[in-house]
């Protein structure tokens, strides 16, 4: 568990990223649990370090795209880690799927992510294929690195988050999901924005515990050295 500064972003950044180094260092795959979901870059900024930038996809699972611009001048929020990490040249465009995306966007807040041609649905039409990533577009002949908000579902069944939803996934639905995921190579995970405060009967953390459970049992990690991804 790495010591965060919650008041200095940039010296959390600093340390998640050096920590994430040392771990990629020593051939192991980083699974991240958090937070808010800033912390996704400074992850995926190492492991574009270690890979090569644009050499892996994103899979996205979140109510928001967080491809916001700036907020009080600051670019490195919540909000916008996605179009960080795209204007940074760390993951390519075309390269980003956002599922489970819902609700009210502020004017001009999807502008980004339609403009750059991210894969973008909605959580509608991910229950529209029957949650078959296969019907999604999520093959791109890279290796994934998966970030999960946990405000993909919805409200019902994972109350515990900061910014919930109407309207997303059940928790079966992800889990659905989330089987499948467990057939792509995997270079890192995250799960983020779980608010144990605002989850008095724990439902949210049981099924945070499932989800990540569920991938490590799993999944083909990969790292540089099995596939050469550089």
């Amino acid at each position: 568990m790495l010591d965060i500064d919650p008041y200095d972003r940039s010296v959390a950044f600093q340390k998640i990223e050096a920590g994430i180094s040392g771990i990629l260092a020593r051939h192991c795959v980083p699974v991240t649990l958090g937070g808010d979901h800033s912390l996704t870059y400074p992850v995926v900024r190492s492991l574009a370090a270690y890979h090569g930038p644009r050499t892996f996809a994103i899979l996205h699972l979140d109510a928001h795209s967080d491809t916001f611009p700036a907020t009080g001048g600051y670019d490195y929020h919540h909000g916008a880690v996605f179009r960080k990490i795209v204007e940074d040249g760390l993951v390519a465009p075309e390269d980003m799927h956002q599922l489970g995306l819902r609700g009210l966007v502020p004017s001009g807040g999807m502008d980004f992510a339609s403009t750059h041609g991210y894969h973008l649905v909605s959580a509608g039409d991910v229950r529209a294929t029957g949650c078959r990533l296969d019907a999604l577009e999520i093959d791109s002949g890279k290796p994934y690195y998966v970030s999960i908000d946990i405000d993909a579902v919805d409200p019902a069944f994972a109350p515990g988050t900061g910014t919930p939803v109407p309207g997303g996934l059940t928790s079966a639905e992800l889990l659905d999901l989330i089987q499948q995921i467990t057939c792509l190579p995997l270079v890192g995970l995250d799960l983020v924005e779980v608010a144990p405060i605002y989850d008095p009967a724990g439902i949210t953390v049981l099924l945070a515990a499932h989800v990540i459970m569920e991938i490590l049992i799993a999944s083909p990690f990969v790292t540089a050295e099995d596939a050469q991804l550089t």
